[in-house]
């Protein structure tokens, strides 16, 4: 019936508790093995204890990992946003940037330095080009016999042909030859300075 408020099945299952507790013996083996012994004299008592302890411990391991993963969960979860807003910060970071700076890009996005950069070394790259076509230019005038201004030099027309004619005649040709040639070329084209040297 009912002892000051305690029934008489909560005394019974109090000491089949302790009495459990006393005959159940649990060791443990390393890190990750556990040893449980029970002993009684019916076999399938026995049996029973231990599959209700070993279903209470796997329980507890399933629920200890569940809780583990669910941790790590959210965990990686946490990770992931504060990634993402640092993400969309850099973002949005950039693009105020590039709107800042819009004059220092161009349309494809390269920086204005590096184009100034990849022209200046195409502008290099063609002077180096027309230095060597003028150290070639000038090996070739100085394998050209130079014309003297020698009266018994003949001059030489605009057709090619070689013409013997006086000092005054020859030397009329040359500046008009000079002449035409101004109009055509500046003062150092290589044909404009062969022309005033026939005129001098």
């Amino acid at each position: 019936s009912n002892l000051g408020g305690v029934s008489l099945d909560d005394v019974h299952r109090q000491e089949l508790v302790d009495t459990l507790a006393r005959a159940i013996k649990v060791t443990t083996q390393g890190d990750n093995l556990v040893t449980i012994s029970y002993a009684n004299p019916n076999p399938v008592v026995a049996k029973n204890v231990l599959d209700a302890l070993l279903t209470i411990f796997a329980e507890k391991a399933a629920n200890s990992s569940r809780a583990e993963m669910d941790k790590a969960q959210n965990f990686l979860s946490t990770q992931i946003a504060d990634y993402e807003a640092r993400l969309r910060k850099a973002e949005q970071d950039r693009a105020n940037f590039r709107k800042k700076y819009a004059s220092y890009f161009n349309d494809s996005g390269v920086a204005q330095p590096d184009l100034l950069r990849q022209q200046l070394a195409q502008v290099e790259q063609q002077y180096q080009e027309a230095l060597a076509a003028r150290g070639a230019l000038a090996t070739q005038m100085r394998q050209v016999p130079q014309l003297l201004s020698v009266e018994s030099a003949p001059s030489v027309s605009n057709s090619g042909e070689v013409v013997v004619a006086s000092p005054g005649v020859r030397l009329s040709q040359a500046q008009r030859n000079l002449a035409d040639l101004r109009l055509r070329y500046t003062d150092n084209y290589p044909d404009v300075v062969s022309a005033k040297h026939m005129v001098d």
